[in-house]
This record gives C-alpha cells, structure tokens and sequence, in this order.
C-alpha cells in the first residue's frame, strides 16, 4: 500500500493537528507500511513461510535490512568451499543443490536495501540440524556461530544459548 501525502493530511483526526505533528505521523506511517510491505515482499519471494520449499536446492536470506548483491559462500564440514552465491534485493540467495547439515556460510559486501548503505561486514551462518532446506544469515547467527567457536558447542546448542541468555550477552 502507498501512502500518499493528499488523502493522509485529509484524515479527520490528522487535518487539524499543528503541521509538524502532521509530518510527524505521516513519516512514521510511511516508515510502517514500508516496512510491512518489505516484510510481505521478502515472504513472497522465497516461497513463503519456509523460504527452502519454494524451490528445489537451498535457499536463504542475508539480512541486517535485507542485504542485495552480497556474496555468500558455502563451505562443507571441512572447510572447503562447495559453492557460492549472489543476493538479489530482498537479501535473497539460492544454490541449486540441498546442502548437509554442517555446512557454514560468510556473507559479504552488498548494500543495505532499505537505507542504499554499503554493507562492510562479514556475516556468518551454518546449516543446523533442523534446518536442510534454507537458512537465515544475520548479526544474531553471526553471533552464534562465535559462540559455537568459543564454547565448543553445536551449532544448535549455540541458538539455544543465544536466545536463553541474550539479555545477559546484550544487558
């Protein structure tokens, strides 16, 4: 949905507000329903609820906003590399093929869809083991997967952590 200026300055409760509250309420607006319609956007475009059953192979997001042209690199338990990936503008990505439980990803460059900024970061993700068919790449699995490192834990049991104790990682 697009808001226009005209129809919202309109509105009986907004037309009488001072001009500045006006804008005010109209950015925030704007700023929602840009939000829900990316939210929207990004669920139609891999397929969804579950981002892997729209298409065969794997498929996955790079998110911190959606990132678009990043690279994404699969590497197999060992370390070697068995693939690689570019994000298109909803942060989305696609191999061809199903990737094993154990398979991590980096993720970087790109820019930030929803602000244009550069994305200088590296994310990192792995392929947990109730996840085969796709998989989320974010500054929170970045997280886990440093802690995982740290703690010589699973993958899994480092979500789980992660999310148990993020008031006390974040305060």
């Amino acid at each position: 949905m697009i808001l226009d200026w005209r129809s919202f300055s309109r509105r009986p409760e907004i037309k009488n507000l001072p001009m500045n509250e006006q804008l005010r309420q109209f950015e925030a607006e704007t700023k929602r329903l840009t939000e829900l319609n990316w939210f929207l956007d990004t669920r139609i475009a891999i397929g969804g609820s579950k981002p892997g059953a729209a298409a065969p192979g794997f498929t996955g997001q790079v998110i911190d906003g959606p990132i678009d042209g990043a690279q994404v690199n699969a590497f197999n338990a060992a370390g070697a590399p068995i693939g690689s990936a570019t994000t298109n503008a909803l942060g989305v990505f696609t191999f061809a093929d199903a990737l094993p439980v154990g398979t991590t990803f980096t993720a970087t460059g790109g820019t930030d869809s929803i602000t244009g900024v550069a994305y200088t970061g590296t994310l990192h993700a792995e392929v947990s083991l109730d996840v085969s068919e796709n998989v989320t790449i974010s500054p929170i699995t970045t997280f886990a997967k440093y802690l995982k490192d740290e703690r010589s834990i699973t993958y899994d049991q480092a979500i789980e952590a992660l999310f148990l104790s993020s008031s006390q990682f974040f305060n």
